[in-house]
C-alpha cells in the first residue's frame, strides 16, 4: 500500500508568515525583538503593495523599519474535499504550476509537481539528473499519463530515454508514482 496522491490548488492571495528574533531566517520578518512572542504565524492577504502585514494576530504593530526575510507561505486547497493546507504540504499533494513558473511542461501543456514522501516537490515534467538524451527537448524522463483532477500514472511507455525505470529518486525517497499512489 502505497501513499494515495491527490490535487491541490494555491489558494490567491493567502499566505502564512512567521515572525522570529531566534531564527531571523524563517519566513517573515524580525519584527518581534522587543522581546514580544519570539515565533508568530500570521494568515493573510497580500498587502498592498507589500507581501507582509502591518500587524501580527495577537495585535502587535509592526514598525515600517522592520528587517523582512523571504515572503509568505501560500495556502492549498484540495480539490476533492475543499480542504485548506498550509505549507509546507503533505506527501501525495499534487499541483500545476502557474503559467508563469511552469519551465517544463507535459503532453497537456502543465507543468505537475509532486510532494515525495521525504518532502522534497517533483516536478514530473522535467529532466532527470541521469538523462540519456539531454540535448532533446521532445522527449520526457517519466512519462506522465494523466492531468490535473486525475489519476497520475507515471512510467517509460513513450518517447523516454534511458534514464533508469520510471522510478523517482529524490533524496532519502527511492520509488514509483503508480495508479495514483506513491510506492
Amino acid at each position: 500500500m502505497g501513499i494515495p496522491i491527490f490535487w491541490v490548488e494555491q489558494i490567491k492571495d493567502k499566505y502564512t508568515w512567521t515572525y522570529s528574533t531566534e531564527e531571523p531566517a524563517l519566513w517573515g520578518c524580525n519584527a518581534h525583538a522587543d522581546g514580544h512572542q519570539a515565533e508568530k504565524v500570521v494568515v493573510g492577504q497580500r498587502y498592498g503593495q507589500s507581501e507582509y502585514p502591518t500587524q501580527c494576530d495577537c495585535g502587535f504593530t509592526f514598525s515600517e523599519k522592520a528587517e523582512h526575510h523571504g515572503h509568505g507561505r501560500p495556502f492549498y486547497r484540495r480539490l476533492d474535499n475543499g480542504q485548506e493546507l498550509a505549507s509546507p504540504l503533505p506527501p501525495g499533494a499534487c499541483y500545476a504550476l502557474d503559467d508563469d513558473d511552469a519551465w517544463c511542461t507535459g503532453f497537456d501543456g502543465k507543468s505537475i509537481v509532486c510532494v515525495l514522501p521525504n518532502g522534497d516537490h517533483w516536478y514530473i515534467d522535467s529532466r532527470a539528473s541521469n538523462c540519456t538524451m539531454k540535448g532533446d527537448s521532445v522527449h520526457r524522463c517519466w512519462v506522465r499519463h494523466g492531468t490535473v483532477g486525475e489519476r497520475l500514472h507515471v512510467d517509460k511507455n513513450g518517447n523516454t530515454c534511458q534514464a533508469g525505470a520510471g522510478s523517482i529518486h529524490s533524496g532519502s525517497y527511492h520509488g514509483f508514482l503508480h495508479n495514483g499512489e506513491l510506492t
